[in-house]
């Protein structure tokens, strides 16, 4: 009798045993062992049951042969990653380094061409890194070029040009002036900004005309808490309140004369939807200082109103605001004046930036016009309930279609319609400093969110998600994943954390970075782990740097 009472049972028993697993269970099993492979992958009706429970076109199944029905299950089990995430690829990236890395201070910067700011605890460096599929390649090993006996980096950013800004704390009280463009703000605390303009592989390695450093103050009684630079070089820094530990201050600072309103325009000036209030010179500044403005956060939402972090979009001045432990920006989808002139009052859901997006044309024969659809990501700001909105973008005979889809802009505005089409199920709620940090991949078919130790990820199908609700309940998703009220729910695939995750970052559909309290760390999705089932460790280069301002890698 076979140690293993399983593979003891007649086929037709062994095969009834297989159609009552979900995907995950069978695809497992089916690696397991050839005999349940065999049994399992040689059964017409049996591979029907597993693809009727896997998103995918169900019409054409019933024309196919067991080969073809075998390999469709293969690649849509790997795609919706049923199975592999107790077996994922893992690689952590030599630890050892990590002693003298920051990591609360690093950060990735996300887009076609991902990259990974380093920050080093006891020298104001910044180490660049470029992450490839299978590959993390350094690219450069940044340093101002004035020297200063105690210089401490305090955020890191990068824009859509690859431009690197470093914000700087400088305890010296002489600072020798800058041959670079220099804009000084009257405030006590001295601060720079260096930005290292598109320090790639290519630049040549005395960097000394690639930087650009602006002098800056912080206002008293307030820490610089996140740093962020457009692609036109502007540069906006938030700072928190020493005494509240809530109110925030937004400092924007341009290299033009003119410090124009971000936003939707000179009626009103929206940060991402966010309603702020520009202060005026008097209170903050002078005519001797026309290139900053102060912005003012005003909000009474239920998760208080400190900006932990902010961002530009890659294609424009607008500019994202997060607050500490939520991963969307805010957007106010009704603001009322109240009695009061400083307080507004906010609904409870926070609508991101759209993650993909269509032009469609008119159809043939009249009907619809030009118009746009896109995805984007909704979180509710107390439950942290989390779904996939469809926006409608029609054009007005004023603005006719420009038939270019551009994610940046693409946010909810006039002309918009919103539909919600799924529900993330198992959304973690964020009860700690670090909250829930959130990644999208490039083309939208993976949403992941870290929280902690903890790691989800959703699998999507963006073009299917597009489509109207009535196409969408044709059977392409299996009607167990649909509430009463015909609403889809989106199952997560939970990965094995590796340390408290601080941020996370897609390079391509399947390649997951993230900056732990251990090290660097990449899961390879849909890949199954190495035979003997641990974490490869590789070394990850940490180059020592010269007195040169500026070092690239080649």
């Amino acid at each position: 009798m076979s140690v293993f009472p399983l593979l003891s049972l007649p086929l037709e028993l062994l095969q009834h045993v297989l159609r009552l697993t979900d995907p995950g269970t069978f695809s497992l099993a089916i690696r397991s062992c050839r005999s349940i492979r065999d049994a399992g992958t040689n059964d017409t009706e049996l591979l029907m049951g597993q693809l009727y429970a896997l998103p995918g076109d169900k019409q054409a199944l019933r024309r196919l042969g067991v080969d073809q029905l075998r390999r469709t299950f293969t690649s849509r089990a790997r795609r919706n990653l049923s199975g592999l995430d107790l077996v994922v690829d893992v690689e952590k990236f030599d630890t050892t380094i990590f002693h003298a890395i920051d990591v609360p201070r690093s950060t990735f910067q996300s887009g076609k061409d991902p990259y990974l700011l380093l920050v080093c605890h006891d020298e104001p460096v910044i180490q660049l890194y470029q992450l490839e599929a299978k590959e993390i390649r350094h690219r450069a090993s940044l340093r101002p070029e004035f020297s200063l006996a105690d210089l401490r980096l305090l955020r890191v950013a990068m824009n859509g040009k690859q431009d690197v800004a470093g914000l700087y704390e400088c305890k010296d009280t002489i600072i020798p002036a800058s041959r670079h463009s220099t804009y000084a703000s009257p405030f006590e605390q001295n601060l720079r900004v260096v930005t290292y303009h598109n320090p790639g592989p290519g630049i040549a390695s005395s960097g000394l005309d690639s930087q650009e450093v602006m002098e800056i103050q912080e206002k008293k009684g307030h820490d610089a808490v996140a740093l962020a630079i457009a692609n036109s070089g502007t540069i906006a820094i938030s700072s928190m309140d020493h005494e509240s530990r809530e109110n925030s201050l937004i400092f924007l600072y341009r290299d033009d004369k003119e410090m124009r309103i971000f936003g939707f325009g000179e009626k009103l000036p929206f940060l991402t939807g966010q309603l702020l209030r520009s202060s005026s010179h008097a209170e903050h500044g002078s005519d001797s200082y026309p290139r900053l403005r102060v912005y003012h956060v005003v909000a009474t939402t239920s998760v208080g109103s400190m900006i932990s972090d902010l961002s530009f979009t890659h294609q424009s001045d607008q500019i994202n605001l997060f607050e500490s432990g939520f991963p969307v920006q805010w957007f106010a989808h009704d603001v009322e004046d109240a009695e009061n002139d400083d307080e507004f009052r906010y609904t409870y859901s926070s609508l991101d930036c759209p993650f993909y997006g269509e032009h469609r044309g008119p159809r043939e024969g009249g009907g619809d016009p030009c118009h746009k659809v896109y995805l984007a990501f909704m979180m509710q700001n107390a439950t942290f309930s989390s779904h996939i909105v469809r926006i409608r973008q029609d054009d007005s005979p004023q603005s006719p279609c420009d038939h270019i889809i551009d994610l940046s802009p693409g946010r909810r505005d006039h002309g918009m319609s919103e539909e919600i089409r799924a529900q993330l199920d198992g959304v973690p709620s964020a009860l700690h400093a670090l909250g829930n940090r959130l990644a999208i991949s490039p083309q939208g078919t993976r949403i992941a969110i870290a929280n902690w130790r903890q790691l989800k990820i959703w699998v999507l199908e963006p073009k299917q998600l597009l489509e109207s609700a009535e196409s969408l309940q044709t059977g392409y998703y299996p009607a167990s994943w649909y509430d009463d009220g015909d609403l889809l729910h989106l199952p997560p695939i939970e990965i094995a954390s590796e340390g408290v995750i601080h941020r996370i970052c897609f390079a391509g559909e399947d390649h997951l970075w993230a900056l732990t309290d251990l090290g660097l760390v990449k899961w390879t999705l849909g890949t199954l782990r190495s035979d003997d089932n641990t974490p490869k460790i590789r070394p990850l280069v940490v180059p020592s740097v010269p007195d040169t301002c500026f070092v690239a890698n080649r």
